[in-house]
C-alpha cells in the first residue's frame, strides 16, 4: 500500500445525496506552470468513471478559449456512455 500513501480518498454516502450513482473521480495534480494565470484557479483536471446507474467515462480539463488571448475555460468531454447490465 505504499504506492497510495498520502493519497486522499473521499467517500460520500447517504440517503439525501442529490444523485444516486457509483463513481470514481481521479483528480490530477495541478500543473507546475499556471499557463493561463487565472485566479482563483478552476478545478484541477480530472477523469471520472461512473459505473451505476449507467456506465460513463468523462474527462474534465481546462482548455484554451478560441482566439488569440491566452485564456482558459473549463471543458468536459464524455467519452463513453452505455447502459449498465445487471
Amino acid at each position: 500500500m505504499t504506492a497510495l500513501a498520502g493519497v486522499p480518498f473521499l467517500i460520500q454516502a447517504g440517503k439525501k445525496l442529490p444523485v444516486t450513482a457509483a463513481e470514481v473521480v481521479v483528480e490530477l495534480r495541478s500543473p507546475p506552470l499556471d499557463a493561463f494565470g487565472e485566479r482563483p484557479r478552476p478545478r484541477n483536471n480530472y477523469v471520472r468513471f461512473r459505473v451505476s446507474p449507467e456506465v460513463v467515462i468523462a474527462l474534465g480539463l481546462l482548455a484554451k478559449r478560441p482566439g488569440e488571448a491566452l485564456r482558459g475555460e473549463p471543458s468536459s468531454s464524455c467519452s463513453a456512455t452505455t447502459q449498465a447490465t445487471s
